[in-house]
């Protein structure tokens, strides 16, 4: 599989683990294709991704976001490494507002739903 442009190969899809539930709510791509963003480029630079996380259930989920390597991806691209960010979801009551719902991803990781999203850093050279 290649990127849109052709130049490049994405990374295959990351499977869950044995045991992990499937992730239930809908995401708008499966990648973490961060543009402009590529190796030895200055430790400022800059590169954002928007991730549209929607929910066709009906029941409320809370969500978490965790990369590999927060230092690595607020400093510079990573290199010779495959990284990826995981969306976790987990149901939780109607009423839990966005500042509860920290407190639902204390002690034992439970969730419902997991998917990992590769990161691509496509050259800059087309």
């Amino acid at each position: 599989m290649s990127s849109s442009s052709g130049s490049q190969q994405l990374p295959p899809p990351i499977p869950n683990k044995q045991g992990e539930p499937e992730f239930q709510l809908k995401l708008s791509h499966e990648y973490m294709i961060f543009p402009g963003a590529t190796p030895g480029q200055p430790k400022n630079q800059l590169s954002s991704v928007e991730l549209i996380i929607t929910n066709p259930t009906q029941d409320k989920h809370a969500i978490k976001v965790k990369c590999t390597s927060a230092e690595l991806f607020r400093v510079h691209p990573p290199m010779g490494v495959m990284h990826y960010f995981a969306i976790y979801h987990t149901r939780c009551d109607a009423t839990t507002t966005d500042t509860q719902s920290r407190y639902l991803w204390k002690g034992p990781l439970r969730f419902d739903g997991l998917k990992r999203l590769p990161v691509v850093f496509p050259s800059s050279a087309t």
